[in-house]
C-alpha cells in the first residue's frame, strides 16, 4: 500500500473503533488526501499523524462540540505535525438529525482558532466548513 495517495474511511457512531496506532509513512509513500469520519475522532487524528509528512488535504467529520467533535481540535491537530497541509475541511451536518451538528457561531470560532494555530506553526492552510463555506468550497 505504499502507493496509496487518497483514502476515505468511515465508521458508524454506534460501532466505534478501538484506539489505534498507525505506523508513520516514510516519504515518498504516504497519503496526500484523507477524508475520515471515524469515532472516536482521536483514531482519525492518529491516521492523519501517521501521514503528516505527505498529507496536503484533510477532511474530518467532526462537530465543534462534544460528543461528536473535539472542542480543542486545534491542539490535537497541532500535535499531528501537519507541516505540508494546505487544506482542512470540517464536514458538518445540516439539520437536527445530523450526526455532527453545525452551530455557525461555534464553527466560526473553531475555524479561526485552527487558522491561527496553523499560521503560528508556519503553515498556511485554508480552513473551511462543509456548511458555512458550501457556496465557496475552497474556503
Amino acid at each position: 500500500m505504499p502507493s496509496l495517495r487518497r483514502l476515505e474511511v468511515h465508521c458508524p457512531f454506534e460501532s466505534p473503533l478501538p484506539d489505534a496506532a498507525f505506523l508513520r509513512a516514510a516519504p515518498p509513500a504516504g497519503l496526500r488526501w484523507l477524508r475520515a469520519g471515524l469515532y472516536p475522532l482521536r483514531t482519525a487524528l492518529a491516521l492523519a499523524r501517521a501521514h503528516a509528512a505527505t498529507l496536503r488535504e484533510l477532511e474530518l467529520v467532526a462537530a465543534s462540540e462534544q460528543p461528536y467533535g473535539c472542542p480543542a481540535l486545534e491542539e490535537q491537530l497541532q500535535r499531528c505535525g501537519l507541516a505540508r497541509l494546505q487544506r482542512l475541511l470540517l464536514i458538518r451536518g445540516a439539520g437536527r438529525t445530523a450526526f455532527c451538528q453545525h452551530e455557525p457561531e461555534e464553527c466560526s470560532r473553531q475555524k479561526v482558532k485552527l487558522w491561527e494555530m496553523f499560521m503560528g506553526s508556519g503553515v498556511i492552510v485554508t480552513v473551511a466548513c462543509s456548511e458555512c463555506d458550501a457556496a465557496d468550497p475552497k474556503g
